[in-house]
């Protein structure tokens, strides 16, 4: 009895002592991330809810995301991007805007939780259909990363101003004097 008396007190010493591993909390990225974090919420083409991670390590394991949202659960696949390797897609059911979600990161191996995090949706990068429609045979991802427009470009024209040249307003009134 002493014996077994002991062996649960060096059992309980042992479980006390043991650290369960660090769940790690993901936010959104700041302007130069260096660690896991959410560089943005999207949508694509195909109106699935993109969600762009940005993940550091390169020997961070494959995972999947499990979002809580008021309408219930959904399971989202993640996949890397081949050209950027520390960022991650995962793909799945559209959230509203302003809707609440707690986002969790899942090894696709062990199904162990890595991190988990607290979000807002307040806004959405949205891909348009023009780039889906693109000449050559490159996928929507891949043309999504490759043409991104810049802030130069949207000002920058060659041709010359234009002046709006006006137009006349009929003196008419309503109802005028055709109306019976």
């Amino acid at each position: 009895m002493v014996a077994l008396t002991w062996r649960i007190v060096v059992l309980q010493k042992a479980a006390s002592k043991a650290t369960p591993e660090e769940v790690l909390k993901i936010g959104y990225c700041g302007a130069e991330p260096d660690e896991l974090c959410v560089l943005s919420f999207g949508r694509d083409v195909d109106e699935n809810m993109v969600v762009n991670i940005f993940s550091p390590n390169r020997k961070f394991p494959a995972f999947y995301l499990k979002i809580k949202r008021a309408t219930g659960d959904g399971v989202y696949e993640c996949e890397k991007d081949k050209e950027v390797r520390t960022n991650v897609f995962c793909y799945g059911d559209m959230a509203n805007l302003q809707e609440k979600m707690e986002v969790s990161l899942i090894a696709s191996e062990d199904d162990k939780l890595l991190a988990v995090g607290n979000f807002t949706l307040r806004a959405l990068l949205i891909s348009e259909p023009s780039i889906a429609e693109s000449s050559n045979d490159t996928s929507v991802r891949e043309s999504a990363v490759n043409e991104t427009p810049t802030f130069a470009e949207s000002f920058s024209s060659n041709a010359p101003a234009k002046t709006p040249t006006p137009t006349l307003t009929p003196n008419a009134s309503y109802p005028n004097p055709s109306y019976p």
